[in-house]
C-alpha cells in the first residue's frame, strides 16, 4: 500500500510539473517601409488567429492574449482593440514544447510500467501465497 501512495505522489508530481507541454518563444518584430511613405511590421514567425501571445508595451503594461488576427499595422484581439506593433517592446507566441511533450509521454510510461509490475507482484505473491 506504502508503494501505491509513492507512486501516485510521483504521478502527482509529474502532471504538476509537466502539464500544458507548451513554452513560449520570441517573436520578432521587423519595421519595413514602401517608398518612404508607409511603414508596415512584419512578424518573424508569424502570427496566426488562435495564437496565444503574451506581450509588453512600451508603457510597461503587458498582457496575455488571444490573436484574432493581424494587420500590418498591429495585433487585432477583439472586433475594437487593436494592439499596434510600434507600442510593443516584447512578444512572445505560445508554442508547443516537444522536450516536455516527451519527457511527459516518458514519465507517465514508466510510471505505469511501475504501476503494473507492482500489481502483477502483488497478484503472484498473492496467488503463491493462497490468499
Amino acid at each position: 500500500m506504502n508503494t501505491f501512495k509513492s507512486l501516485c505522489d510521483v504521478s502527482f508530481a509529474l502532471v504538476i510539473t509537466l502539464t500544458g507541454c507548451s513554452t513560449y518563444k520570441p517573436v520578432q518584430l521587423h519595421q519595413e517601409s514602401l517608398n518612404n511613405e508607409y511603414s508596415y511590421y512584419k512578424t518573424h514567425p508569424y502570427l496566426y488567429s488562435g495564437d496565444v501571445v503574451k506581450y509588453t508595451l512600451k508603457d510597461g503594461r503587458h498582457e496575455t492574449i488571444t490573436v484574432q488576427s493581424t494587420t500590418p499595422q498591429g495585433i487585432i484581439i477583439s472586433s475594437e482593440h487593436l494592439i499596434p506593433y510600434n507600442q510593443i517592446v516584447a512578444i512572445e507566441r505560445r508554442d508547443l514544447s516537444t522536450v516536455k511533450t516527451v519527457a511527459f509521454v516518458g514519465a507517465s510510461s514508466a510510471v505505469a510500467f511501475i504501476a503494473f509490475m507492482g500489481i502483477m507482484t502483488g497478484a503472484l505473491f498473492a496467488a503463491l501465497l493462497g490468499v
